[in-house]
């Protein structure tokens, strides 16, 4: 929240007192992004069962924790897909923030999901099997690898050197592949 309050404060003198509709992308640790498989469930089930997930992670209550999910094709039945979570602190200090500046957030997400949705605004795919590779700072990669369209592995990487970086990288293509 502070990283937050220091990027307001540069934007406050830019902002117009009537407010402005804003997107934050967060890239920090207290959020948390996974895919998840599942037997058929409801929509309150895949709720529950990605909450309870998240708080052991996360080692707080359930309803301590805010998530959102994104439900991808499956073929056999189980329900597949993406999810973030992060603590109701952590969103409910953000959104105070945006409250006092007349700042209307229309979008919260993790930085991962921005930065995909950016690259494929960006390129156009024609095979539905591929992979991206992002560098996006030093110690930092975001990893993520399509098959048949639908995401299959989605993994940040942190890593010392870039022999590190390049060993990690192999191990989860090849574990991606060896899946799909």
């Amino acid at each position: 929240l502070e990283e937050l309050d220091k990027a307001l404060a540069t934007l406050a003198e830019e902002i117009i007192p009537n407010g402005h509709i804003v997107e934050l992308n967060l890239y920090v640790p207290q959020i948390l992004v996974r895919q998840f498989e599942f037997s058929a469930l409801s929509s309150r089930e895949l709720k529950n069962a990605l909450k309870l997930e998240a708080a052991e992670a996360f080692s707080l209550l359930p309803e301590e924790i805010e998530i959102d999910y994104q439900i991808m094709p499956s073929l056999n039945g189980e329900i597949r897909g993406v999810f973030a979570a992060i603590p109701k602190t952590v969103f409910d200090g953000c959104i105070s923030r945006f409250n006092t500046l007349k700042l209307m957030p229309n979008k919260i997400t993790a930085n991962i999901f921005s930065r995909i949705n950016y690259f494929l605004g960006q390129n156009k795919i024609t095979d539905k099997n591929f992979c991206i590779i992002d560098f996006i700072k030093n110690g930092v990669v975001d990893l993520t690898v399509f098959d048949n369209g639908n995401c299959v592995l989605l993994r940040e990487i942190r890593y010392e050197s870039l022999l590190e970086a390049e060993k990690e990288i192999m191990f989860s293509l090849k574990y991606a592949t060896s899946k799909s």
